[in-house]
Formats: C-alpha cells, sequence, structure tokens
C-alpha cells in the first residue's frame, strides 16, 4: 500500500515486465529494518504477469500518461504518475541486458541539479535528453528529483543481478536516512547525442557522426 505521508522514497518496479529483479529485492528489504523506509509499485502489473516488455507500448515512453486512455500503458502511466509526484524521491529501476556496467539515466539536462544522485553509490550516470519533440517520456523526466536506474545483466546469472541490486538500494537508502552525501564514488557524465544503428551488415554505426563526437567521452549502451 503507497502511503506518502510517512514515506519520502517510492521504488518503481517493473517499468517493463521482463525485468523484474529488482522487485525481488524491493520485496526482500520490505522485510527487513529498511522495509519502513520505502514504498513501491509495480509499474506494469499485466506486462509483468506475462513476464513481457510492455502489453502494447512502451511504458517507458508514455508518462505523464493519459488517464482515459484506450491504451493500456498511457492509462497505467497516468495511474502511477499521479502516485509518484506525491514523493520526494522517485527512483525507477531497470534491468540492462545489453551492458555490464550500472548507470543511471537523466533524461533532461538538469543532472547536477537532482540530489538522488549524490547519495547513490553508482558514478555513471548518462543525460540522454530527448531529442525530438515528443511530448511524453520516461517517468523521471517529469518529476523533480527522480532517476532512472540500469542494472547491468549481459552475462551475469540472476542472483549476481539481484545481489548488486541489492547493495546499491541498501547503500542508498541508509544515505538518504542520514543525508550522508556520498563524496567516495565520484561521477562520471556522458551524454547522449545520437544513436548508434545497427547496418546491414550487423556492424554498428554512427548516425550524423561529427568530429566533435571525437572530443567527448562516449558510453555505449541499450536498455
Amino acid at each position: 500500500m503507497v502511503n506518502p505521508i510517512n514515506k519520502k522514497i517510492l521504488f518503481i518496479a517493473c517499468t517493463h515486465g521482463d525485468e523484474d529483479e529488482s522487485l525481488d529485492v524491493i520485496l526482500k528489504l520490505k522485510n527487513t529494518k529498511y522495509g519502513d523506509n520505502f514504498d513501491y509499485i509495480v509499474a506494469n502489473p499485466k506486462a509483468y504477469e506475462v513476464r513481457s516488455r510492455f502489453v502494447s507500448s512502451d511504458l517507458n515512453r508514455l508518462y505523464p500518461g493519459v488517464k482515459y486512455s484506450k491504451i493500456y500503458e498511457k492509462r497505467i502511466a497516468w495511474r502511477n504518475f499521479e502516485k509518484a509526484r506525491k514523493y520526494k524521491y522517485v527512483i525507477d529501476l531497470h534491468s540492462a541486458s545489453q551492458s555490464k556496467d550500472d548507470f543511471i539515466i537523466i533524461p533532461k539536462n538538469i543532472s547536477k541539479t537532482i540530489p538522488l544522485i549524490n547519495y547513490t553509490n553508482l558514478n555513471k550516470i548518462v543525460i540522454w535528453p530527448s531529442t525530438s519533440a515528443r511530448t511524453t517520456g520516461p517517468i523521471s523526466q517529469f518529476l523533480k528529483d527522480s532517476i532512472e536506474i540500469e542494472f547491468g545483466s549481459k552475462g551475469l546469472n540472476r542472483n549476481l543481478v539481484c545481489k548488486k541490486i541489492e547493495t546499491s538500494l541498501k547503500y542508498l537508502l541508509d544515505s538518504i536516512k542520514t543525508s550522508n552525501i556520498s563524496i567516495k564514488h565520484s561521477k562520471k557524465y556522458y551524454h547522449v547525442y545520437d544513436k548508434l544503428l545497427i547496418n546491414k551488415n550487423n556492424q554498428k554505426t554512427l548516425k550524423n557522426i561529427t568530429e566533435d563526437f571525437k572530443k567527448i567521452n562516449f558510453y555505449y549502451f541499450l536498455t
């Protein structure tokens, strides 16, 4: 049950129904000393039931949602957003099947003004603002102090992925509770400004590559 009166932290699990490792960890933490410090929601229950990425449309592209839409994910996005915006901190948890690394995604250009980043033990921060005129996107795009965390699962068994998720969430909860900003984990920022495409020969190519690309750090991953 969601009760924002007593708690200020909301974890979002299963935005994609086939990324359920974080839900396992959340349910485990609920039965520990951490359980009273946060609430959680299963973002896409129908997709989770069948372990599918989504039912009709990608929920992670549809916030803030539409209350009476005919599309299931648009309705669920509206419901989730109405709950989430009552919390001070919102953390949307994902699994990154094409990456071994763990990283934070910020879908807007204000990353260094989001205090939540400094409570984490993660050091890779990916700035990924929308490059189109679209008015919808991930939930963290529309909330003041919200992040999306991607836990890399490529080549790792489920137990190892869950273990590092648990370590990160405990660190985050402890840090917020004690207002202890992480100084041990220096942050490195990466900016996504183009797409890495797969051509007909199954080779990765950059679209619209420029000389400026060679002058910045680039971190490649898939969500």
